[in-house]
């Protein structure tokens, strides 16, 4: 009788073995001894000398095994759990890259996409409840990683023939293959293909989560309760709103990587600048106001308006501490819109100001310029005069004023001449001065020149905004045209001023130009008499 062909055979005794291994190396029935020959490399199957029909069975299974070898039953056993651990790797990696993926859309597009796509999109359920979907991958990719390293260590170990050496380099090879195949390349895969690998991973996500999510939760009560006892510690539920400074990293991210324009970035800025800048910081102060008294005529008006390019004049009675209305300069149009007659033009004359006034609006010094907009918005009004904590006029401001934090300068059509000096502070770049405007911010002043904080520390500065306020603090007096002072390693020139204020001043390096030394203020030094005439 012909013996069937090796394949055969192999399958036939792999049949016969399959449903009574015990693990791995027992391929055998448990009632045979099976015996290892060193020299041949085969095994011996030798059964129980029991005249009975399982000895009959016993006997043909011995040969099965003898005739297809110890080494195929063996490679059989290695190709399933190696088919196992690539399995459960593929899983793991693919879950790694869903969970990358998921979390750089989260939680703005995800949002986007549940709300335009309905209650059957992929994203609705991780709106619904992220931290959830996520619990779901943390526990199905480890459980991927547990089982993946048992399997592998069943199979390293009897091929290292218990050898040490031989188990650590299979123990570096499958840590350099988990860290670049399972870890670095799905993630950077779920970085820069966020929306897509989400989509197709999604749907899985969601099943994994119906199924894995009492598990996770069970497993999240249980490591609060152990930090809340243990530890002390409670852990807050984490929502999606973010702060102001995060918003600020965000705007200035997305700026310098193209995500947006530097205009923008700008103006987004500007918006969240609203609440924390007093409407002292961006008013027109009281010495540049220009106002009109209550009795002055019409003409009057005429020709400020005329002058200044204004179109909203405060007015007061008696004293400018004492504003009683705003005149708006359309009202003039009452009486010059007829030039060809007579009668309208002796009420240029006679008309006074008191009888066009309208109601105007008050605000402290430390109201914040967001407020300060919104009240113009609900009273429909473009100006408010700022007064101070005596009730004294203190500047005024207008919405255009506020909207230029925002939107940055705005000029009108008169303001040409202005454009060439719109900046407060002017660098010249060929000996590293700075030209300042006295009505310069004192946070720009610093900002631009540079100065630690541990030198200035404007917030110690009371009641001081400009750099001409910033000057006369350090000066203790308003200093004149042509006085030094020194701040932080700086040299504040006075370029123009008079006994009131600092108009204009120029700061230099101290180290960058050599310094008079009899301009160095001496602290200790005494004023000496002057010498008596010949």
């Amino acid at each position: 009788m012909r013996r069937p062909p090796p394949p055969l055979r192999r399958f036939v005794g792999v049949w016969l073995l399959a449903g009574q291994c015990a693990n791995g190396f027992a391929v055998v029935p448990a009632h045979v001894t099976r015996l290892r020959d060193a020299s041949a490399g085969v095994v011996v199957v030798r059964g129980p000398r029991t005249r009975t029909r399982t000895t009959t069975t016993t006997m043909v299974g011995a040969a099965i095994v003898e005739s297809v070898g110890a080494s195929s039953l063996e490679g059989v056993w290695v190709g399933r759990r190696v088919a196992a651990f690539g399995a459960l790797f593929v899983c793991s990696a693919m879950l790694h890259a869903a969970e990358v993926a998921i979390t750089t859309l989260y939680p703005w597009k995800v949002k986007e996409f549940a709300e335009e796509e309905g209650p059957r999109s992929p994203f609705a359920m991780l709106d619904l409840d992220i931290t959830r979907a996520l619990t779901a991958i943390l526990v199905a990719t480890t459980c991927c990683n547990v089982c993946s390293t048992a399997i592998f260590t069943s199979v390293a170990g009897p091929l290292c023939d218990g050898s040490p050496r031989h188990f650590a380099y299979a123990t570096a090879a499958l840590t350099a293959l988990t860290l670049f195949f399972g870890e670095l390349l799905p993630k950077a895969m779920g970085v820069n293909n966020a929306e897509r690998i989400a989509r197709i991973l999604a749907p899985t996500v969601n099943a994994m989560t119906l199924v894995l999510g009492p598990v996770g939760s069970l497993f999240s009560k249980t490591a609060k309760n152990a930090l809340k006892h243990l530890f002390g510690v409670r852990l807050e539920g984490v929502g999606t709103a973010v702060s102001e400074e995060e918003l600020r990293l965000i705007v200035g991210g997305a700026t310098k990587s193209g995500g947006i324009e530097s205009l923008e970035g700008t103006m987004i800025e500007g918006v969240l600048d609203l609440q924390d800048t007093r409407v002292s910081e961006i008013m027109r102060p009281r010495v540049e106001v220009k106002a009109l008294e209550q009795n002055d005529t019409m003409l009057s008006l005429l020709r400020l308006v005329n002058a200044t390019g204004h179109s909203r004049i405060p007015v007061y009675d008696d004293e400018i501490d004492n504003i009683v209305g705003v005149v708006n300069a359309k009202k003039l149009l009452d009486f010059v819109q007829s030039s060809t007659s007579s009668a309208k033009r002796p009420l240029l004359l006679e008309a006074t100001i008191k009888e066009c006034c309208e109601p105007t609006y008050f605000v402290p010094e430390t109201m914040p310029a967001w407020k300060v907009l919104e009240e113009m918005r609900r009273r429909r009004v473009h100006m408010a005069i700022v007064v101070d904590e005596f009730g004294g006029t203190a500047g005024m401001v207008t919405l255009e004023d506020i909207l230029e934090l925002v939107v940055g300068e705005i000029y009108d059509e008169d303001d040409d001449q202005e454009l060439d000096h719109a900046d407060d502070i002017l660098r010249n770049d060929l000996d590293s001065t700075f030209h300042v405007r006295g009505t310069a911010s004192i946070d720009a002043l610093v900002s631009a020149l540079e100065i630690d904080a541990e030198d200035v520390d404007v917030d110690a500065i009371p009641d001081v905004t400009t750099a001409a306020g910033f000057v006369c603090y350090y000066a203790g007096e308003i200093p004149a045209t042509g006085d030094h002072v020194f701040v932080a390693n700086y040299d504040f020139e006075i370029l123009r001023a008079d006994e009131r204020r600092v108009y204009a001043l120029r700061a230099s390096p101290v180290d960058a130009s050599p310094v008079d030394a009899s301009i160095l203020p001496q602290p200790d030094a005494q004023p000496t008499e002057p010498a008596a005439p010949p």
